[in-house]
C-alpha cells in the first residue's frame, strides 16, 4: 500500500532529479524577421548520442527542457529552408541557454 509520506518522498525526489537538469530555449525567424511556426528542432548530446526533439509553437518560440548537463548540437529544420545547425552547446546544472535562429530568405533544402 502507498502511503502518503511513499508519495512526499517521491515527489522530493523527482523534484531533485529536475533541479539538477538544465534547458536549451529560443526563437525562429526568417531574415525578414518573420516567425517560423512549426520548424523542427532536434536537440543531440555530443557525448551518449541522445536526441530530443520539439517544435516551434504559433510565434517561433521552442524550449528543450530537462536536459543533462553536457555538450549539445542543435539543429533546426522548416520545409523550403536549408537546416541550421549549431554544435558546442555546453550546459551546466540549471543553465538556460538561449539560442535564436534566423534561416536565410529563399533558400530551399
Amino acid at each position: 500500500m502507498i502511503t502518503l509520506r511513499t508519495i512526499a518522498a517521491l515527489l522530493f525526489f523527482i523534484a531533485l532529479a529536475a533541479a539538477q537538469t538544465a534547458r536549451i530555449a529560443g526563437r525562429v525567424t526568417d531574415r525578414t524577421r518573420a516567425i517560423m511556426p512549426g520548424a523542427s528542432v532536434t536537440v543531440t548530446n555530443s557525448g551518449t548520442g541522445a536526441e530530443r526533439k520539439v517544435t516551434a509553437n504559433d510565434e517561433g518560440y521552442y524550449t528543450a527542457p530537462l536536459l543533462l548537463p553536457g555538450e549539445y548540437r542543435v539543429t533546426i529544420e522548416h520545409a523550403a529552408f536549408k537546416p541550421i545547425a549549431r554544435a558546442g552547446v555546453k550546459l551546466d546544472v540549471d543553465q538556460r541557454a538561449e539560442l535564436d535562429f534566423v534561416f536565410d530568405v529563399g533558400r530551399t533544402a
